[in-house]
């Protein structure tokens, strides 16, 4: 500048006019200079500190290296020695790792930070990266392990949480077993509450089983020992616990069952008994006839059959009430039951009783109505005749065989009268029984009763007073002397004819016989005491007899008194004669009619108790033939009571005939061997009788336990169908429900062979019983049988039903892991993306690449966006089938895996904005760039031209001035353009005026 500055002073003198303009731009060339040394200087300066810091940082980055290397080397060796330590020791051994590492990543940060500000070149670069990706590496190994660590911490965290939650549902469940068996209810609605619970709980314990038994598998693999055994220990105190609720449950299933049809069949009965009582008469007949008491008869015939019918229901429901009663405690029911019973049997004895008293009544009406019609009709004839006979014993003298005629005849009038006494004394007792029952129309009955009576009472009281009046006048016709030879002729008549009768009547057999012969004698008696007054007279007329007769007739005198005496004696003989035979005969009636009433009441009973036994052979129920059984039993004690009871009757049958022909005997050792015969047969049917029911009952008991069987196959089955069906919360819960279920089926078809049994069973009771038992028999069978097929229906459907759940399930499983491994991924790569357009180093060329690989990325991203429409709706099929835990689990996966996904669609689209932002600007860069480097060539070739430096002409300089001032603006706004730091327009001024101030120099 001094040269210069010397030849522009030679060049141009002191007083020259550009003098001054020359000093002032060398002036000012001057002191641009000194400003563009002074940026050399400190240029260089800052080249040097620079070309230092790279070289420490190399330094550093190779330090850097070595120590992650050894780092890792001692990581993964340490990781490696706690490998098979607790979870916690491992977890605390990658902590110290971490905590070891924290100073490599804050010396790669500090790196990262010094290469940026330091603007390193690529080499250094990728080695920092490459450090990076180590450290990166590192830490993803530690990530994972610690991940792996952390999910193993989780599970087991959450397996220990189910146990404990099992433990504690485990012990109040031991608390509901322990409980008292005699549950204490009101209702059968509160026994169906209470086998609700018991099913809800007991079906959330098995799921939680089944969850803690997932849990634990998933742990299994770094499980300690005690933990196993513990586990062990857990499940098989909740499988016991699990079995004695299933046992419970099928107990509240029996219990509500029972109580339901215990209900349905009290209704039936209840029913049939207000039938029965609204039937009743309310009020007694107004009018007993016979008509009435038939149609009342009838009626009560049929309310007692009716009753009979529903009988052995009757038994069921009260044995089924009372065994029902075992299990619970219901005061209600028991009430119910108790009231049930009472009204019955009230009813039954009501009807009973009133039936007996009504068929009484009638059986005694129609023999008093027949009885005193044929004594009503005999009265008025006994009393027609006897006012005929009155008339005769008052009328004038007649002949005296006529006379005697009519006391003959009169006599067997008396006969008669004596031989109606027996019906009149029948009539009487059997109006006085009806006076007894009947409860209508008894004064007229008491009335008729009376009339009859008083009408024979006149009779007997009429007879002796004609007797003695025909009698007069049969004597007042008749000499004493004649009277006296009629009556020795008539004594020896009677003399010879008992004489007689003495050989007949020791031979005489038979009630009937003897009663002839009674009959016959108590004629003689009466015939005696007709004679008696003939006695009576003859005696009497001794004393009537005047002296002068008695003087006249001396020598008669002593013959008349000779025959007198001689009758006397003979009539005495005869009186005690007849009043023996009478005696005898009385004795000998006696006998033979108790004889003949134990024979007749023997044969009776044998024949009552024939057809009773025949009866017995129809077999009703099971509750009848308990009661035939019983009922046989105590026959066959009585049978052999009766035996001696034959016995005595063939001791008094033996003693009658004793001394007797062997032709008139024959009859009643006849009678006395059948007798024996038919107690024999009827011993032997009772036996036959007992060995049936014993064969029969034992039937219906093998048909009892058959039913048993089988209906507690079926109820445990529908039982553990029941709850099998809520084992739906997870995928596993259904596996165990369609093993249950296959294991239910194949159980089923084992026990099918107790439908066989109780099929083959009830046939045989079949063959043995008689209608309506073998409607009921074939009933019961055809709905046992429909209620197993139906039963195996169900079980098949619900198996079928439950294994496409399953395949559903394991779909949605499979599909969701898919899935959520489709997300992982594309999570992965979108990271991996969004790092690398994190960067700073990433070069412009690159920008499309990533750009490229982000659509490609998002293509992806909408395929699993449809893998998740197709998973949502295996969900929704799904949820429909599930309860409403697992299908809120199942809403909130889907929405999870719905959520990232559009995170990572939201982040990659907003970078793909800002990264083609930037490509945008970048392009607007380039072209102003290259409009900038046309303009540095245009101004280099404007630069380059002729400049006025030699020249004095002042508007030549200063218009060369103003075109380079002119091509310096323009040269700010190209640069303002390309690149908008405030650096780049100061360079690129000084660019520009160096080149201008060397061009001017």
């Amino acid at each position: 500048m001094d040269k210069n500055k010397n030849l522009f002073s030679q060049a141009f003198p002191e007083n020259s006019d550009n003098r001054d303009v020359i000093e002032d731009t060398l002036g000012c060339l001057l002191g641009r200079l000194s400003l563009l040394d002074s940026v050399v200087n400190q240029r260089c300066h800052q080249m040097k500190e620079r070309l230092q810091q790279i070289l420490n940082f190399q330094n550093d980055l190779k330090v850097l290296c070595t120590s992650l290397a050894d780092s890792k080397y001692m990581l993964l060796q340490k990781l490696a020695n706690v490998f098979e330590q607790p979870v916690a020791e491992q977890i605390e051994a990658i902590q110290q790792a971490e905590d070891g590492l924290k100073e490599l990543d804050a010396g790669i940060a500090e790196l990262k930070k010094r290469g940026d500000k330091l603007q390193i070149e690529q080499p250094a670069l990728q080695e920092l990266s490459k450090l990076q990706d180590m450290y990166d590496e590192l830490m993803m190994t530690i990530g994972s392990r610690r991940s792996g660590l952390n999910q193993n911490l989780a599970l087991k965290s959450q397996y220990e949480r189910a146990l404990q939650d099992l433990a504690d549902l485990l012990e109040t469940g031991q608390e509901k077993m322990a409980g008292d068996q005699k549950m204490i209810v009101s209702s059968k609605e509160e026994v169906q509450q209470l086998l609700d619970k018991h099913k809800e709980y007991f079906q959330g314990l098995e799921s939680h089983m089944i969850l803690t038994e997932t849990l634990f598998r998933k742990i299994i693999s770094f499980a300690v020992l005690q933990e196993t055994q513990l586990h062990a220990e857990v499940m098989a105190q909740a499988s016991a616990v699990l079995k004695g609720a299933h046992k419970r449950g099928v107990e509240l299933e029996y219990i509500l069952e029972t109580w339901s049809h215990l209900d349905e069949d009290q209704q039936e009965l209840r029913r049939q008994l207000e039938v029965v009582e609204s039937s009743i008469p309310s009020v007694g007949l107004v009018e007993e006839s016979e008509d009435r008491l038939m149609d009342r008869i009838t009626l009560y015939q049929h309310l007692k059959s009716s009753l009979n019918e529903y009988q052995p229901k009757l038994y069921q429901v009260l044995d089924d009430g009372k065994r029902l009663l075992i299990s619970i405690s219901c005061s209600d029911l028991e009430s119910q039951l108790n009231q049930l019973g009472e009204q019955w049997l009230n009813s039954t004895n009501k009807v009973s009783k009133e039936l007996h008293r009504l068929e009484t009544i009638l059986k005694h009406w129609t023999r008093y109505q027949s009885e005193s019609a044929a004594l009503t009709h005999w009265l008025q004839s006994a009393k027609d005749r006897l006012e005929f006979w009155t008339q005769q014993s008052v009328t004038v003298p007649q002949e005296l065989e006529m006379v005697r005629d009519h006391l003959n005849a009169f006599l067997e009038f008396s006969k008669e009268v004596d031989a109606k006494s027996s019906l009149k004394s029948s009539v009487l007792s059997t109006g006085n029984q009806l006076l007894r029952l009947k409860k209508v129309d008894t004064a007229a009955l008491r009335s008729e009763l009376s009339h009859i009576d008083g009408q024979w009472t006149d009779l007997l009281t009429n007879i002796p007073t004609v007797q003695e009046k025909l009698h007069q006048l049969q004597m007042d016709k008749l000499p004493s002397r004649h009277a006296i030879s009629e009556v020795m002729t008539w004594i020896s008549l009677m003399e010879n004819v008992i004489q007689k009768d003495e050989e007949d009547i020791k031979n005489a057999i038979g009630y009937k016989a003897i009663n002839e012969y009674l009959q016959k004698y108590k004629g003689f008696q009466i015939d005696i005491n007709c004679k008696q007054l003939t006695v009576d007279f003859v005696n009497q007329s001794v004393l009537q007899i005047s002296t002068q007769d008695v003087e006249s007739k001396r020598s008669d005198k002593t013959d008349f008194a000779e025959q007198l005496g001689a009758m006397n004696k003979s009539w005495q003989i005869l009186q005690g004669l007849v009043a023996e035979k009478i005696q005898l005969l009385e004795g000998l009636l006696e006998s033979w009619s108790e004889y003949e009433n134990n024979v007749q009441g023997m044969k009776t009973w044998f024949e009552t108790q024939e057809k009773r036994l025949k009866q017995q052979h129809r077999v009703g129920d099971q509750a009848s033939v308990q009661n035939a059984m019983k009922d046989c039993q105590d026959l066959e004690d009585l049978i052999k009571a009766k035996e001696k009871e034959v016995e005595k009757i063939e001791q008094n049958g033996l003693a009658l005939i004793q001394d007797k022909k062997e032709e008139v005997s024959g009859a009643v050792v006849s009678t006395l061997q059948e007798l024996k015969q038919t107690w024999a047969h009827l011993d032997h049917m009772a036996g036959q009788l007992k060995v049936l029911l014993r064969s029969v009952h034992d039937q219906w008991s093998q048909h009892k336990a058959a039913s048993d069987e089988i209906n507690s196959c079926l109820l445990e089955a529908r039982y553990s169908l029941s709850r099998f069906r809520l084992l739906i919360g997870s995928l596993e819960a259904v596996q165990v429900q369609v093993d249950n279920l296959q294991n239910l089926q194949d159980d089923l078809e084992k026990q099918e062979k107790s439908l066989q049994k109780f099929d083959s069973v009830t046939n045989q009771l079949l063959k043995q019983c008689h209608p309506p038992v073998t409607e009921t028999l074939t009933s019961t069978l055809k709905e046992v049988t429909m209620r197993w097929n139906n039963l195996l229906e169900e079980v098949a459907e619900q198996l079928q039903a439950s294994r496409a759940l399953l395949q559903l399930w394991q779909r949605h499983r499979d599909y969701s892991a898919q899935c959520a491994s489709g997300v992982q991924q594309q999570a992965g790569r979108t990271q991996e993306l969004l790092k690398a357009a994190a960067s700073k180093d990433i070069a412009d060329d690159e920008v499309a690449t990533w750009v490229h690989d982000c659509n490609d990325l998002l293509r992806g991203l909408g395929t699993v966006k449809d893998s998740l429409f197709v998973l949502h709706e295996l969900g929704e099929q799904l949820k429909q089938q599930v309860d409403a835990s697992a299908a809120a689990a199942i809403h909130s996966d889907q929405l999870s895996l719905s959520q990232h996904l559009c995170a990572l669609e939201q982040a990659l689209c907003k970078q793909q904005s800002v990264l083609q932002a930037g490509v945008l600007d970048y392009e607007t860069f380039t072209k102003s760039l290259e409009a900038l480097e046309a303009w540095i060539v245009e101004a280099e070739e404007i630069l380059q031209g002729q400049d006025p430096s030699h020249s004095s002409d002042l508007s030549t300089i200063q218009e060369r001035m103003e075109e380079l001032k002119a091509r310096v603006v323009s040269s700010n706004s190209q640069v303002a353009v390309a690149a908008p730091d405030a650096d780049w327009k100061v360079q690129l001024f000084f660019i520009c005026s160096s080149r201008d101030g060397k061009q001017v120099a």
